[in-house]
């Protein structure tokens, strides 16, 4: 009895996780292709901020330039290294900015904060691609240490482990141009 209580409440959260990614997956490719025609409109290039883990990956080779922190960008084309509190380019280059599963990568929300306004600095619509707030596989990833919710016309970032003893748990709020979030049930 206990075994079958065990293994109905396994399969429900593994279709609620599933029905996330299946949200997030459907919102990500929408928000992509928005960023896309955007940019087409103003007749300037899409830049792509996080490279995905696979090279040959469609958002990879349909982004106008690539931006990562780590070198395997440069196997890219279009890839150019770089961090995303601290950009190569110049004010407004780009017609659209995807950072695709980065911010929640960054170590504070102070960190966040500079790469959103980096972000906007470099092109005119900012696009957030982050976990969903609510999956278990975003919450659990040992690599996240932010997480991504959005309010009214702002985000806020809450700090999710502690990258070290120093760093307060602090959670920022950035107000402003609203932000097009991918992953949000609320």
């Amino acid at each position: 009895m206990v075994g079958q209580i065990f293994l109905t409440v396994l399969t429900a959260i593994a279709i609620r996780e599933g029905l996330i990614q299946a949200y997030e997956f459907v919102e990500r490719n929408t928000r992509w292709r928005l960023a896309r025609e955007y940019s087409d409109a103003v007749d300037k290039p899409l830049l792509l901020v996080g490279m995905r883990w696979n090279p040959l990956q469609p958002s990879n080779k349909t982004a106008d330039v690539v931006l990562d922190i780590r070198p395997g960008v440069l196997r890219l084309p279009n890839g150019v290294q770089g961090d995303i509190r601290d950009m190569p380019f110049d004010d407004k280059a780009f017609g659209a900015c995807v950072a695709e599963h980065v911010i929640e990568h960054l170590h504070t929300p102070e960190d966040a904060a500079l790469a959103i306004t980096e972000c906007r600095r470099v092109a005119e619509m900012v696009v957030i691609v982050a976990p969903s707030p609510d999956s278990l596989a975003g919450i659990m990833a040992p690599d996240h240490k932010l997480r991504l919710w959005i309010r009214n016309q702002g985000m806020i970032v809450e700090q999710l482990r502690k990258p070290s003893p120093n760093i307060d748990q602090s959670v920022v709020l950035l107000e402003g141009e609203p932000f097009d979030v991918v992953g949000r049930s609320r």
